[in-house]
């Protein structure tokens, strides 16, 4: 009995969500974070505006940019953001569009800083 609710429990854990396991930015509270990613708290803005909320934060990371791109790519469906037409880093939830973008990190090899912008979408 034991055994089979063992097996039962990791077969339902092969199918949760990669975000379902993440860590959680400190600045976009409802975006996950890869594994390997440390969020720097420094280099942050966060405020309200009357047509949403402004949001950016900054992480690093040792993943490449294809890695980084394909976990968002998987991640943030689920968590009800839309690939923005046309593009391959910014997606749209509601009224707000989220941006992704990726650059190697000034000084090293091997190490990418990936910035994360949360802003009101444009009025369609």
């Amino acid at each position: 009995m034991l055994r089979r609710f063992v097996i039962t429990l990791l077969f339902a854990l092969a199918f949760i969500p990669a975000a379902a396991l993440a860590d959680y930015s400190k600045v976009i509270t409802d975006l996950p974070l890869m594994e390997t990613m440390k969020e720097d708290l420094s280099k942050t803005v966060a405020f309200d505006t009357a047509d949403g909320r402004i949001l950016e934060t900054t992480a690093e990371t040792p993943a490449q940019v294809r890695q980084i791109l394909g976990y968002y790519g998987q991640a943030l469906p689920p968590l009800g953001w839309q690939l923005y037409k046309g593009t391959y880093n910014t997606y749209r939830r509601k009224n707000e569009m989220l941006v992704i973008d990726v650059f190697q990190k000034p000084g090293t090899t091997g190490v990418q800083l990936v910035q994360f912008k949360i802003a009101p979408a444009p009025k369609q």
